[in-house]
């Protein structure tokens, strides 16, 4: 089991993991073949779909970023939206996708904060020099 480039699982039943691309075989075509961390020591060798592998994250540049990383099902969902999107011939229309996610993400924070005390909120971890302010 030799280890290459360190990844990280952006979807698939490995979502939220890390591992390393696995060296020596050849990748079918729409596989790689991996190294999945399963933690307390534990690797598993297997294949997953390339969609479904990314490079390890970074240090979160903002709050958005941090939730992202923290929270896999967004993460997952967004990844999942944006390739149906992709898939309707918008090119060349991202403005007014920017509009209708804005306008989505308007309505969705509404919707939240009408709630009140019976709201559920997840917590996001990130601390940055602004938040000092």
């Amino acid at each position: 089991m030799k280890k290459g480039d360190r990844i990280h699982f952006t979807g698939g039943k490995y979502a939220g993991l890390d591992g390393w691309i696995r060296l020596g075989e050849p990748d079918p075509a729409k596989m790689t073949n991996v190294i999945v961390e399963l933690g307390e020591g534990k690797e598993k060798e297997t294949r997953v779909r390339k969609g479904n592998v990314g490079p390890p994250p970074s240090e979160p540049k903002n709050r958005v970023d941090a939730a992202l990383q923290q929270h896999m099902e967004i993460n997952k969902a967004l990844n999942h939206v944006c390739n149906l999107l992709a898939k309707r011939n918008l090119t060349g229309h991202e403005e007014e996708l920017q509009e209708v996610f804005v306008q989505r993400m308007e309505g969705a924070f509404g919707r939240q904060l009408a709630e009140g005390k019976k709201a559920t909120w997840y917590e996001v971890d990130y601390i940055s020099d602004e938040d000092d302010l």
